[in-house]
């Protein structure tokens, strides 16, 4: 496996895997599970390094994501129950501050201060393949 430098949470890591790497892990999943004490952000075998503890299970998922997402690898390997996932971050986003003019006001995910909220929707829509009308707002 090569490895690179690059901004993560509290690391600096990027994980490269190999293709027999991927091949071999190919049944993994990016998922979080809870050891009693805290919720773990588990990653496949090939970016386990990547792996960190949360207090709750929504900054768990979230960083998940937001690894998945900026990893150029990352969208190998699924995401444990995709719909339950896109769920918790719709409540995480829903905590983001939004200004009169819909832009949101923190950092949201890989999403900058200033992104509107409409972008966010549109990527929920795409990375889930879902409705945000009817799959997380409930409307028919």
């Amino acid at each position: 496996m090569h490895t690179q430098l690059a901004t993560t949470n509290a690391r600096s890591i990027i994980i490269h895997a190999s293709l027999a790497d991927i091949e071999a892990t190919r049944s993994h999943r990016f998922t979080v599970s809870f050891n009693g004490e805290q919720y773990q952000a588990v990653f496949p075998e090939p970016l386990s390094e990547l792996t960190s503890g949360f207090t709750t299970k929504q900054e768990a998922w979230c960083y998940v994501v937001t690894e998945r997402v900026k990893h150029p690898q990352g969208d190998i390997w699924p995401l444990d129950n995709a719909i339950y996932v896109a769920e918790v971050l719709w409540g995480a986003f829903s905590d983001v501050p939004i200004n009169d003019d819909d832009y949101i006001e923190q950092p949201f995910l890989h999403f900058d201060v200033g992104t509107e909220r409409f972008e966010i929707w549109l990527w929920f829509e795409n990375y889930f393949d879902l409705s945000v009308m009817t799959d997380l707002m409930g409307a028919e």
